[in-house]
């Protein structure tokens, strides 16, 4: 996974061939994101939201592998 900061999103990159889906943008309530972490099931998403006059924030939601998004 890589954290878009100026697109705004999340991109799930499929080891196979490179490829990658945007699977989270601001409308799942990203603001810059720069980091992504995963564990177990929880993806963890932090925010450089400051950049955009709001506050940092943590954004977690569930991830299922294998789920088309």
């Amino acid at each position: 996974m890589g954290a878009l900061n100026i697109a705004n999103g999340i991109a799930l990159i499929h080891p196979e061939d490179g490829s990658h889906s945007i699977i989270l943008t601001g409308e799942d309530g990203l603001q810059g994101p720069t980091s992504v972490a995963l564990r177990g099931t929880r993806l963890y998403v932090l925010s450089a939201a400051f950049v955009l006059d709001a506050k940092p924030n943590i954004l977690t939601t569930h991830f299922h592998r294998g789920h088309d998004h």
